[in-house]
């Protein structure tokens, strides 16, 4: 008997609801995935073990696919392909093509970076996302390998995860005490999700940090115009204030690891170096 509370429903029951012309639209990209959703749906039992092999390296494979997607960002960024194709800057260029920020690009280039490292020292075993991989930005070669033996001494494969190696790898902040849930819209807290991860700290970090921000940055007519406005709620708070508070984070982010600094300046001098031998 199925066990109810574990049981998933099958995605591919809703293959049956798109139509041809529906498909024809995709992109390529998107048709890859219903292709093989395709292709799945018309295996019988018999037939996915036979392949199963085939199935276990795709789904290997594909945990992976953040370092493919940094080593090929790299190159758009290193030959400035933005401007080749029209486009005033790489961060524009990386919301207009990828859908994404460029914080996000430049995450998984470095998360590209600290794989090939941890490949070339010898490991087995390696960090699944980008955001395990940025819990280690801003270490050295040796630092990098000897924390990354830590995670692996300290945890099993499946256990690990940026929270984890975050708890494993820095001290306990004030953010580590009982938490209490705010609620904000999704995009919202997408977008506050993927900022903080890419700057390696937790979502409650980064709001507790927007929050700072605002208020040493409030003046009496911001704080009368929020007054008089009532739709002024959390989530309105976090859209409105947190783009402006990224120009700003990079400092308060060397207090929670001091190691990022020099990983900073170092990404600033390679790009000032690009851009003045690319010019």
């Amino acid at each position: 008997m199925t066990n109810k509370k574990n049981w998933v429903s099958n995605p591919l029951d809703l293959l049956s609801q798109l139509d041809q012309e529906r498909f024809e639209e995709l992109p390529n990209c998107i048709k890859d995935q219903i292709e093989l959703g395709y292709e799945l749906d018309d295996m019988n039992s018999g037939d996915f073990l036979e392949n199963v092999q085939y199935y276990i390296y795709q789904f290997s494979r594909d945990q992976y696919a953040y370092v493919r997607r940094g080593l090929i960002s790299y190159k758009f960024k290193y030959y400035k392909v933005h401007k080749r194709l029209g486009y005033k800057t790489h961060k524009n260029f990386c919301q207009k093509v990828f859908g994404v920020s460029h914080w996000r690009i430049d995450a998984e280039i470095r998360a590209a970076k600290t794989f090939l490292t941890l490949v070339i020292a010898g490991f087995e075993i390696f960090p699944k996302n980008s955001a395990q991989a940025e819990m280690l930005r801003g270490f050295g070669t040796e630092d990098l390998i000897e924390n990354w033996q830590l995670v692996i001494d300290n945890m099993a494969p499946h256990d690990i995860s940026a929270p984890s190696i975050r708890q494993l790898l820095y001290a306990p902040t004030d953010d580590d005490r009982a938490m209490k849930n705010v609620k904000l819209p999704a995009i919202d807290y997408e977008k506050v999700w993927n900022e903080a991860r890419e700057r390696c700290c937790s979502t409650p970090q980064f709001i507790a940090h927007c929050v700072d921000f605002t208020i040493a940055n409030e003046t009496e007519s911001t704080k009368s115009q929020a007054n008089r406005s009532l739709h002024f709620t959390g989530g309105f708070l976090l859209a409105n204030i947190f783009s402006a508070f990224l120009h700003h984070f990079e400092t308060l982010l060397y207090s929670l690891n001091p190691s990022l600094k020099q990983a900073i300046w170092q990404d600033d001098l390679a790009d000032l170096t690009s851009n003045y031998n690319g010019c």
